[in-house]
């Protein structure tokens, strides 16, 4: 049985938090066109624009990040995953076994369709190790 566990993060303890968080959203960013900073990620957090959930094992520290936020449409709500991103950069299968607590989250909210934007090598890991399916792909261009 593992030890891992993913914590929705209350803001009141983001800064607390914060020193372990920061260099895993910045590892994320790497692989992004910087749509967003890492200061933006924290202003997003502590403004409860989006939610801050931290993967832990025993040891307490931070494992695994998932950034995400619920989306309201008119017939239904959207669980949006905007980051995720592990310490190690592997090791997703063991966060994918937690990533029920992350959707009842949203079951709480309303939302029935979970979606995540990312990188076509997390793509590929989710389809491969759970549920996920790949329903579309989202192409950029610079102007």
């Amino acid at each position: 049985m593992s030890n891992a566990r993913f914590h929705c993060v209350p803001v009141k303890d983001i800064p607390d938090v914060w020193p372990q968080v920061k260099p895993l959203i910045d590892r994320g960013l790497d692989i992004t066109d910087y749509e967003m900073t890492t200061s933006d990620y924290k202003d997003f957090l502590m403004s409860e624009s989006c939610v801050l959930f931290i993967g832990s094992l025993n040891d307490g520290d931070v494992k695994s990040i998932v950034v995400a936020d619920v989306t309201e449409y008119p017939r239904t709500n959207v669980l949006q995953i905007h980051l995720w991103v592990t310490a190690s950069g592997r090791d997703y299968q063991l966060w994918v076994d937690q990533f029920p607590t992350i959707e009842d989250w949203g079951r709480d909210r309303g939302c029935t369709i979970t979606t995540a934007l990312c990188r076509k090598g997390l793509a590929k890991k989710l389809t491969q190790l759970s549920g996920w399916k790949e329903k579309s792909t989202l192409l950029t261009k610079q102007l």
